[in-house]
C-alpha cells in the first residue's frame, strides 16, 4: 500500500493532530486557529468541487487537497499567526477607544465641577504686597522697641522713639 494509497479518514486525522493536538500541548491557541484556517480552505475546495461536478465530491477526489494541505501545514499556521495577531489588536484598540471614552467622559464631567477662583487684578496683588510689607516694617520697629525698653529700661525707649519720629518727621534730633 503504497502513500497515494492512504485513506483520506487517516490524512483528515494526521493535519488535525498536526495543527490541534501537537502545538497546542504547550497552550499556543496558533493551532486551533491554523486548524480553523485549514477547515476554512477544505470547506471552500468541497464548494469548488461540488459546482464543478455539480454534486459532492467523494474522499477520494478530495485527496489531492489534503495531502497538498499537509505539505502546506506552515503556511496555515502563518496564517493563522497573522490572524491571530490582527484580532488581537482589534480587540486592544476596541477597549482602548472604550477606555478612552470612559476618560474623557470622567475628565469632562470633573472640569465641569471644578470652579476657577477669581484672580485678583494685578493692581490689588500689588496692594496686598505693600500692606505686608509696612506690617513688617512697623512688626519690626515694635520688636526693637521692645528690646530697647527690656534692656535699656523705658526712658531710654522714650529717648529712642522721640529721635526715630523726628528723623522720620525730618526734625532735627535734641
Amino acid at each position: 500500500m503504497g502513500e497515494d494509497d492512504i485513506h483520506p479518514s487517516k490524512i483528515y486525522d494526521l493535519i488535525t493532530k498536526k495543527l490541534t493536538e501537537e502545538l497546542t500541548d504547550s497552550g499556543d491557541p496558533v493551532g486551533m486557529f491554523a486548524y480553523a484556517v485549514y477547515k476554512r480552505q477544505k470547506i471552500a475546495e468541497i464548494k469548488r468541487l461540488k459546482d464543478a461536478l455539480g454534486r459532492r465530491p467523494t474522499n477520494e477526489e478530495l485527496q489531492p487537497f489534503v495531502l497538498g494541505a499537509e505539505a502546506r501545514i506552515g503556511d496555515f499556521l502563518k496564517i493563522a499567526e497573522i490572524e491571530l495577531s490582527e484580532y488581537q489588536e482589534a480587540l486592544i484598540n476596541e477597549h482602548l477607544e472604550e477606555v478612552s471614552g470612559q476618560f474623557e467622559r470622567k475628565y469632562i464631567e470633573e472640569t465641569k465641577r471644578f470652579k476657577p477662583q477669581r484672580q485678583a487684578s494685578w493692581f490689588k496683588s500689588a496692594l496686598y504686597g505693600m500692606a505686608g510689607n509696612i506690617f513688617t516694617i512697623i512688626l519690626t520697629f515694635l520688636l526693637f522697641a521692645l528690646g530697647v525698653m527690656v534692656l535699656e529700661g523705658a526712658p531710654a525707649l522714650a529717648k529712642f522713639l522721640i529721635r526715630m519720629i523726628s528723623r522720620a518727621a525730618g526734625l532735627p534730633a535734641s
